[in-house]
This record gives C-alpha cells, sequence and structure tokens, in this order.
C-alpha cells in the first residue's frame, strides 16, 4: 500500500501553472536522473507546484509520497525520525545510524516520490569549499543521506540557484518566476472572491505586484479582510514607499506554508541574510545598486557598486550569486562586452526597506556619488553613454537622503544639464539648471566660480528656448561677475562674453553683436590658440554675423576657414562639422 507522508492536503484551488508542470515531467522523463529541482525567488510557489506534482504522481501511478523538510538539519532529522516510526524501525537508533536506516528504507520501496522542501541552505547537504566555513566541522553533509534508487524520484525545492549543478544536474532543474497574467488573474479571483470587477484595475495590481504569487496572495487576503476596493488597495499602495512595504509586510494565514513567513518582505529578507553571511560583495551590490533604477544595470555600474577590495572575477561571482537568489536576471554578455543585469521592481523596494536610517544614508550617498562619476560630459561622443546610465542617474538623484546629497547631487545634475543642453532638450534641462544654481548659491556662495558657471548654464538653456531677454540679463549679470571674481582674460570670463554675443545676434543686435565677437575672437587666439574649439566656434558665429549683415564675401570666408578646422579638429562626421558645412 502507497504510503503518505506530507504535512498538507492537496490544494483543492491551486491555480494550474501547466507549462512548470509540463517541463518538471520532462526533466524528470526516463532515461535521465531521477533527480530534479525546483528553485526560484521565495514566494514564487515552489512548495505549491511540489505538493501538486507530488499527488497527481501518487493518482497516475500510486506512489508513496515523502516529505522532508531541507531547511536546517534539526528539521531534516526529525521528519526522518517520524518516518523511521512509519517504518517500524529499531526505537534505538540514533544519529547517522537513524538516518541511514530511513535511508536504505525508502530505497527499498518499490515506487516513491521523495520531496526535499526549502532545501535553501545547501551547505548542510554538500560541503562548499567556498566561502565561509563556520559550523563546517558539525556540518553532517546529510546528502549522504539521501536515497538513490532507480524505483524512486527525488524533488528539491530551494531559492539557491546553486542547487544546480552542485546537487542536481545543471538540466535537472526548473525555475519558477511570476505567473503568467491570466495565472496571477486567476489566482487573485480565487483568494480575494472578488470577480465582478473592472478588468482594468486587477491589471493595474497585478502589474504593481509584477505576478509574484505571494504578493497577490497577500494583496487579495488583505483585500478580503478589510473590504477595501481595488482601488483603494491601489491608491493607498501608491502613497508612498514606506505604504508600499507595510502592505506587502502584512502577515495572512495560509495553510499551505507552515513555520515561514506568509509576507513577501519577511521572506526575501531570509535570503538577504544568507546573502549577506556567504558574500560581503553581493550584500554590498545588493544594498547599493537598490538605489538605482531596476532595469538596465551595466556591469560597469555593478562593478562600482561593489567598491575597489574586489577584483572583476570576484564581482561576477557576487553577481552570479545574486543572480542564483532570483535577486537579479541577467542578460548574458554579447561579444567582448559584459552581462547587464536586472532586478524585479519589488525586490528592489525590499533591500531598500531591510536598510536601517543610517544604512539607506550610506547606500543612497555611494549611488550618488558613483553615477556622478560615470556619467558623462554630456558631449555628443557620449550620448550613448549618457543614455544608458540616465535612468540610474535620475533615480539615484531622487534619494534626498543621500550622505552629502548636496555636494554629490550637484556634479551630476550639471552634467545631465549638459546632455539635455546638447540634445536640445531645453524643458528638461531648465529645470535642472534651476536646482543646481539654487543649490551653489546655498553650498558655495553667489560668487563662487562653480555658483557663476550655473548662472552661465541657465542662461544658455533660455538662449536655447528662445527667451532672449531673460538669457541677456542673466549673461550680463554672468559677465560682470566672471570679469570681478575670474579677470577679464579667463576662458569662463571670455566664454561669458561669447554668450552674450550669441544673445544679442539672437535679438537681430547684429552690430553689437559683432563687436564683441571680434574681441572674443582675439582673447580666444590668445589665451586658447587659434585651433581650440571654443575658438572656432566664435569664428563661426562671427560668420554668421557678417551674414546676417550682408556681408555675405566676408562670411563666406571665414566660414570656409571654420569648416577646414573642424575637419582637422573635430574629425568630418562630427555634427558641428556637419553643421558648418550645411551652413557653408
Amino acid at each position: 500500500k502507497a504510503i503518505t507522508f506530507v504535512p498538507f492536503d492537496r490544494n483543492s484551488g491551486l491555480v494550474d501553472r501547466n507549462d512548470i508542470f509540463k517541463n518538471l515531467d520532462r526533466v524528470l522523463a526516463p532515461p535521465r536522473n531521477r533527480s530534479a529541482a525546483v528553485w526560484g525567488l521565495g514566494g514564487c510557489g515552489k512548495t505549491q507546484i511540489a505538493l501538486e506534482y507530488a499527488y497527481r504522481c501518487q493518482e497516475k501511478t500510486s506512489c508513496s509520497i515523502f516529505w522532508v523538510h531541507a531547511d536546517s538539519e534539526a528539521r531534516f532529522t526529525q521528519d526522518y525520525s517520524d518516518l523511521a516510526k512509519i517504518a517500524a524501525l529499531p526505537p534505538d537508533l540514533k544519529g547517522q545510524d537513524l538516518l541511514s536506516a530511513v535511508k536504505q528504507w525508502i530505497e527499498h520501496q518499490t515506487n516513491w516520490l521523495l520531496i526535499l522542501d526549502n532545501a535553501d541552505d545547501t551547505r548542510i547537504f554538500k560541503r562548499s569549499f567556498s566561502g565561509p566555513r563556520e559550523h563546517e566541522a558539525h556540518n553532517l553533509e546529510l546528502l549522504r543521506f539521501v536515497p538513490k534508487a532507480q524505483t524512486g524520484t527525488v524533488i528539491w525545492t530551494s531559492r539557491d540557484g546553486s542547487i544546480l549543478g552542485s546537487i542536481v544536474g545543471v538540466q535537472q532543474s526548473v525555475e519558477v518566476g511570476p505567473m503568467s497574467v491570466l495565472e496571477a488573474q486567476d489566482l487573485f479571483q480565487r483568494l480575494s472572491g472578488i470577480s465582478d470587477t473592472r478588468p482594468s484595475e486587477i491589471e493595474a495590481l497585478l502589474d504593481l505586484l509584477e505576478n509574484f504569487p505571494l504578493a497577490i496572495a497577500q494583496a487579495a487576503a488583505y483585500i478580503r479582510k478589510t473590504k477595501v476596493s481595488i482601488q483603494q488597495y491601489l491608491d493607498s499602495f501608491h502613497e508612498s514607499e514606506s505604504r508600499q512595504s507595510s502592505l506587502l509586510s502584512q502577515e495572512f494565514q495560509d495553510v499551505y506554508r507552515s513555520e515561514v513567513p506568509n509576507s513577501v518582505m519577511r521572506t526575501w529578507r531570509i535570503s538577504m541574510k544568507q546573502i549577506a553571511e556567504e558574500s560581503p560583495c553581493s550584500e554590498r551590490i545588493l544594498n547599493t545598486v537598490a538605489f538605482f533604477d531596476n532595469k538596465g544595470l551595466p556591469f560597469e555600474l555593478v562593478k562600482a557598486a561593489a567598491g575597489p577590495p574586489f577584483s572583476e572575477d570576484e564581482i561576477l561571482l557576487a553577481a552570479s550569486r545574486l543572480c542564483e537568489f532570483s535577486f537579479f536576471q541577467v542578460r548574458r554578455a554579447v561579444g567582448e562586452g559584459l552581462p547587464t543585469y536586472e532586478q524585479h521592481r519589488l525586490i528592489h523596494l525590499a533591500t531598500r526597506r531591510a536598510l536601517n536610517e543610517a544604512q539607506t544614508s550610506s547606500f543612497s550617498g555611494d549611488a550618488l556619488y558613483i553615477i556622478g562619476g560615470l556619467f558623462p560630459a554630456g558631449t555628443h561622443e557620449t550620448w550613448s553613454d549618457c543614455t544608458l546610465y540616465l535612468p540610474h542617474a535620475l533615480k539615484a538623484a531622487t534619494w534626498k537622503e543621500a550622505e552629502e546629497y548636496k555636494d554629490r547631487v550637484l556634479l551630476l545634475f550639471t552634467r545631465i544639464g549638459m546632455y539635455y543642453w546638447e540634445q536640445g532638450r531645453s524643458n528638461e534641462a531648465e529645470r535642472l539648471d534651476v536646482e543646481v544654481l539654487e543649490l551653489q548659491k546655498e553650498v558655495l556662495g553667489a560668487k563662487h566660480p562653480d555658483t557663476i558657471m550655473a548662472m552661465a548654464n541657465l542662461a544658455s538653456t533660455w538662449w536655447q528656448q528662445g527667451r532672449s531677454d531673460e538669457a541677456e540679463r542673466l549673461d550680463v549679470e554672468v559677465l560682470e561677475l566672471q570679469k570681478e571674481v575670474l579677470g577679464a582674460k579667463h576662458p569662463d570670463t571670455i566664454m561669458a562674453m561669447a554668450n552674450l554675443a550669441s544673445t544679442w545676434r539672437q535679438q537681430g543686435r547684429f552690430d553689437k553683436a559683432e563687436r564683441l565677437e571680434v574681441q572674443v575672437l582675439k582673447l580666444q587666439k590668445e589665451v586658447l590658440g587659434a585651433k581650440h574649439p571654443g575658438t572656432i566656434t566664435t569664428m563661426a558665429n562671427l560668420a554668421s554675423t557678417w551674414w546676417q549683415q550682408g556681408r555675405s564675401d566676408e562670411a563666406e570666408r571665414l566660414q570656409v576657414e571654420v569648416v577646414g578646422l573642424q575637419k582637422e579638429v573635430l574629425g568630418a562626421k562630427h555634427p558641428d562639422t556637419v553643421l558648418a558645412i550645411a551652413i557653408l
């Protein structure tokens, strides 16, 4: 007669995740090794899948089912002790003798399925020769006591992807991730008891919860218990990050989750704690990138998050450890490039909420410092890198509790503003320019060179927007301050003169613009040199002014000279060169 040693009844309300069951059948089909791992992020439904698979197998083949908790040596041993009683083994068996006897008894059954549930710390089954060595002196290496026989099947469930290759074959696995949209909708409706609501509300809720089964179960239980509407729950969720954390920390009763947390926040913190114990590098990466955008994390950003003590190989291995815990998803590198990573948004949230106030300030400050160093100057040749880093820069700048926020955000905003200006995104540039100027005045004072430069950047943005009167007033103020603080021949003072001339030209005041441009050109040749990009730009501006004055012959000669210099200094395909040719 088949034995059923399982702590849970069959779940009649289970959502059928058919693709996962098909994959499990495939990896366990003969002549393959009859051992497989169902692995993935905590709260994705691994235990439920293993439970349903076990009952289906018993239904089809009349096999015995043995369910053993694998989250600790103590619980593993306790379940084996209970099995020893079922097997009527001698009551005086203890320790390793008992474990060996139960293993042999299972192996002698004719048709069996063993579920080793929550094998999240694989070190208790097999010694690791890397990482911390604490507790290994007492490690029984429980893998020795896991049955091996062609008459049975072993299914492991684990949050730790390193189980692949160490305990089961790399191909002997099924990864469990978030549900499909239809599966998630089915689960929510079953658990909430709501079926007569607008589909758009359910879709919005499930999108926020990223289709994670445990998060859906939490939300459904909260809505069912409190009788709030889905829209009210959504409104609460959008209130603040603290409110989101509170909602996702709510415990609820679930007969199929015994002795484990029933909230995604607490569930994921268990894995975070294990990562922290195993790998300081992984922990530092996880805590720092939580303050960047969760999509498109280039390896350079991850490397910077780890910090200088770690080598590139150590960082790649640390990132792969985060992938094994499903805290990172990796996009395989192409060619000579390095991998790019992503995170689930809720993992991002859970990581931040696990930090205390001091840690939040420190890690968000690190993130701001890192992105400030990586974000390029914003000029044309850096645009691809600017595009890559922009989402992370904007996200890092939102954490105003960051350590040394005002000092660190100034450089970053200045560079982003220049990138926006270069791309002609003047409205976005203006918002940053105004914020930078206010911060510079507060931190450095009104006459600091960096504050004056911030004023000049704002004037340039207004010029780009066609707001020439406002630009002129600020240009005049900048020029007076530059002369006072830096001197008449300082490059920044000369640039301020050039900017004022450009504003006058935009206003149609060509005679005033010409006189100032001639003065600027003379100073730039003296101070910067004839082939400096700034000097060439002034030559182009003067040619444009002459053309506006109807002095087309002089304008043509100067523009020909500009094109030749642009090709020599910047290259034939540089946007400034192409523009100079088009003007000619």
